[in-house]
């Protein structure tokens, strides 16, 4: 199969065969991760009925050929046409569509067309208008991307539609980002819209996506190992399973993410967001949290040893089982609930203190308390509420 780009071959769904591949080789070329389908595996209305379609949270992989023909075409699983390729795909639910070219698309293509597979044209987006809305009932669609560049080799684009949540204000939208394919080749997108993007597995260790916005991107178990993401909008971006080990994270706005057992060990999190955050089993050893807001934030059973946390914000967060051993703790800790956490030998001392948090079961084993306000707590016992004006003890 003819494989456009090398480093993609992590980031296709297919298994791919090398290109040198002998037939009788014993040894056949293991299978790579699937994250997306690439020309060869697409349908095409006219001449694959066998194809595959693409589905909301699938990504298409295509190679778009200069518009002037000198880019070779891929010798299969292509358009006729040179400069020109196309996507079906399936709406499942009636709503609204976004059809948008970032100004990075437009240098590489002159305009996407939506069109329905009985020859009606929706909605095209040009250098004229970018960006264009229509209303869809769910059914089948057709996508075609006339090239707009002059490379000599083949521009591979990514188109994925998706479903957003019900309270945005755009039900679904068509991604086709030449952005995503910066990133892969060069392992650098600062400032990129990477929004909603499907980024499963992907190797982005060291990767700069300063400034980036990757909110509602999908990075289950992604390496983001030592990437630059400080001020990056990642605000309801799904990370489970994450590697994000020594990554620069500093005023980044993790809202609403889910981070559920992620490494995040010794991380710089520094003045970052994560209100309403999801941390359960992350590992946030060594991390350093200085002036983090994790309102609200659920960090059940999450690994804090030896974290900063230090003028942080943690009203209301759930922290119940968590592991906060030696934990730099002047934090605002009110309504937190750190029910059966071990704060073996954290330092809670200053102002701050846990006010109204439940500490019913906690392990507060040669825990610093020196000056901690703990006025209104519920204490390990899960009996005593400490006195108004409990400061350094639970009165």
């Amino acid at each position: 199969m003819h494989r456009t780009l090398p480093l993609l071959a992590l980031l296709l769904s297919a298994t791919l065969t090398g290109c040198n591949n002998d037939s009788n080789d014993p040894t056949p070329e293991p299978k790579v991760q699937q994250m997306g389908y690439g020309e060869v595996e697409l349908y095409d209305v006219a001449r694959r009925p066998n194809g595959h379609i693409i589905q909301p949270g699938e990504t298409a992989v295509l190679a778009l050929e200069a518009i002037n023909g000198a880019a070779a075409p891929t010798p299969e699983g292509d358009t006729s046409n040179i400069g020109i390729d196309e996507v079906t795909f399936d709406v499942k639910d009636a709503g609204p569509l976004t059809l948008a070219l970032t100004e990075a698309d437009l240098a590489v293509i002159a305009k996407a067309e939506l069109w329905t597979l009985t020859g009606g044209l929706l909605a095209q987006a040009d250098q004229q208008t970018p960006s264009r809305t229509v209303s869809l009932t769910a059914g089948r669609y057709l996508l075609r991307v006339h090239s707009g560049h002059t490379q000599t080799t083949p521009v591979s684009l990514f188109v994925y539609p998706t479903v957003a949540k019900p309270s945005q204000t755009n039900a679904q939208r068509l991604y086709i980002p030449a952005q995503f394919y910066q990133l892969i080749r060069t392992n650098s997108c600062s400032g990129c819209d990477l929004s909603g993007a499907n980024l499963t597995q992907a190797p982005l260790s060291q990767a700069n996506l300063t400034q980036a916005n990757l909110s509602n991107a999908i990075l289950t178990q992604a390496d983001l190992t030592q990437a630059h993401l400080s001020q990056a909008n990642l605000s309801n971006a799904i990370l489970n399973g994450a590697n994000l080990k020594l990554a620069d994270l500093d005023l980044a706005n993790l809202n609403g993410a889910n981070l559920n057992g992620a490494n995040l060990d010794s991380v710089d999190l520094q003045e970052a967001s994560l209100i309403n955050a999801s941390l359960l089993d992350a590992n946030l050893s060594g991390a350093d949290l200085y002036e983090v807001n994790l309102t609200k934030a659920n960090l059940t059973k999450a690994n804090l040893t030896d974290a900063n946390l230090n003028a942080t914000t943690m009203t209301g967060a759930i922290l119940t089982n968590a592991n906060l051993t030696r934990a730099g703790l002047d934090a605002n800790l009110t309504d937190a609930n750190l029910t059966g956490a071990n704060l073996t030998g954290a330092d809670l001392s200053g102002g701050n203190g846990v006010p109204a948090a439940n500490l019913t079961g906690a392990n507060l084993t040669d825990a610093i308390l020196t000056d901690a306000n703990l006025s209104g707590a519920t204490w390990t016992d899960g009996k005593t509420i400490c006195a108004p004006n409990s400061i350094g003890k639970c009165n």
